[in-house]
């Protein structure tokens, strides 16, 4: 996600993250709650808990995104997990229980669809009778696109 200037000026502006105790609590009052609430509210996704969210100025980021840039003052560029993943975890924004993800998350799907499709085209060629050079040919085109 590409979070502009002025939303993380907002976003500092409103907000205050308390590492050791892991609440996110309004600077300000504004629509979302007065001065000192909670900040945060659990987005559901098929019926359970997922994620805590919380909205500055109509835009709604990730409370743990959130807390990181709140800590750190960069915005993670993959985002932030929860170590604890369970339902209470979900709730967890202590700075203990944040990761930084290294990676993004559709990576590990795209580059298994990417897999799939070589190794159909692999087994097309064999099953066409090509010869096991025409095979070798697709291996080393594949290992240049990995590079």
């Amino acid at each position: 996600m590409i979070v502009s200037d002025d939303e993380l000026k907002n976003i500092r502006k409103c907000l205050h993250y308390g590492p050791v105790s892991g609440c996110l609590i309004w600077k300000v009052n504004c629509a979302a709650g007065g001065q000192g609430d909670d900040a945060t509210y659990v987005a559901c996704r098929k019926g359970k808990p997922s994620i805590l969210m919380v909205e500055v100025c109509g835009e709604k980021y990730d409370a743990p995104d959130v807390c990181w840039f709140l800590k750190t003052g960069f915005w993670p560029e993959f985002g932030v997990i929860m170590r604890d993943r369970s339902d209470d975890g979900v709730r967890n924004l202590k700075w203990r229980n944040l990761k930084k993800r290294r990676k993004p998350t559709y990576q590990k799907n795209e580059r298994i669809c990417v897999r799939a499709g070589f190794l159909r085209r692999v087994l097309e060629s064999i099953d066409q009778g090509h010869l096991a050079d025409e095979v070798l040919e697709l291996l080393r085109e594949e290992r240049k696109n990995d590079g």
